[in-house]
């Protein structure tokens, strides 16, 4: 039977509640283990697969990240989603690049400030938020409640951010997440941000629960997926709806969480995907 690995990190070396669930689906086909990316003893080159899941630290070391991905390359391991997705969807700047209708977005640095405040204004937007280029899980991420100048400055660098106005959709109606497996949509599910905070990620206290997707924002999705080299394993599509249309605020092609456990029946589509990547490959 083949082996794969999916792959953790050392501070949280074994699979996450999610996906052991998938971890369980694939084991009719291929033998399933956890192995952290940044643990130099494993040998890859014994795996006939990697398949990328919770390598939740990579932001905070981006080029040992870039350096582990060169050397799968190097070893010649099937890797979901490849390593040319992965690259390109490290770097925030991948929004730039999207046809898809995308939350409106700008590179911030101290030398520009003057165009940050004209872009702002131009969205009529007295809120912003502001993250880095490289970063997961909210990271660093802050929201300027009344944008100045002075709060600008603040937080600014010489090393651009990306700036954002501020959707109050998100707290008020909360951001969707779509679920591809192969291009086909799987499942989607609502998160909303705790009372008082604008980041919907549980560990500030949001809350994620299944909804039914609107059908606008599944083709959005869809459109978007299209758009790139290859299809990948397993995306994750978030953004929010803004006078019935959707706005693209991340895609997800790396670590995200799947939400397998509130739909645990979702693993047989990750499961029959995962299954036909390999056997194509």
């Amino acid at each position: 039977m083949k082996k794969i690995a999916f792959t953790t990190y050392t501070n949280y070396p074994d699979l996450t509640p999610s996906d052991s669930l998938l971890a369980e689906a694939i084991r009719s086909f291929v033998d399933c283990v956890p192995a952290a990316w940044d643990d130099p003893t494993i040998g890859w080159e014994n795996f006939d697969a990697v398949v990328i899941r919770s390598t939740w630290n990579y932001h905070l070391k981006p080029e040992a990240f870039l350096s582990w991905l060169d050397k799968l390359d190097r070893l010649n391991v099937s890797v979901f989603n490849d390593t040319a997705t992965v690259r390109w969807n490290m770097d925030k700047n991948y929004l730039f690049k999207m046809k898809t209708l995308i939350v409106p977005s700008f590179h911030a640095q101290q030398q520009n400030i003057n165009d940050c405040l004209d872009f702002l204004s131009s969205h009529n937007s007295q809120k912003a938020v502001l993250k880095p280029f490289i970063s997961a899980s909210a990271n660093r991420t802050v929201l300027l409640d009344s944008v100045s100048r002075e709060s600008l400055s603040e937080y600014l660098e010489d090393t651009p951010l990306l700036l954002q106005p501020y959707f109050p959709e998100v707290a008020t109606e909360g951001e969707w997440s779509l679920m591809f497996f192969n291009g086909e949509f799987s499942h989607a599910v609502l998160k909303q941000p705790a009372g008082g905070d604008f980041r919907v990620q549980n560990d500030f206290g949001g809350t994620a629960t299944i909804k039914p997707a609107p059908p606008q924002a599944i083709a959005n999705a869809k459109q978007l997926l299209n758009e790139l080299e290859s299809l990948p394993l397993y995306a994750r599509v978030d953004g929010i709806i803004r006078n019935n249309r959707f706005y693209l605020m991340e895609l997800e092609l790396i670590e995200p969480e799947l939400f397998i456990g509130l739909i645990p029946e979702s693993a047989a589509a990750f499961a029959a995907a995962l299954k036909e990547k390999m056997e194509v490959r």
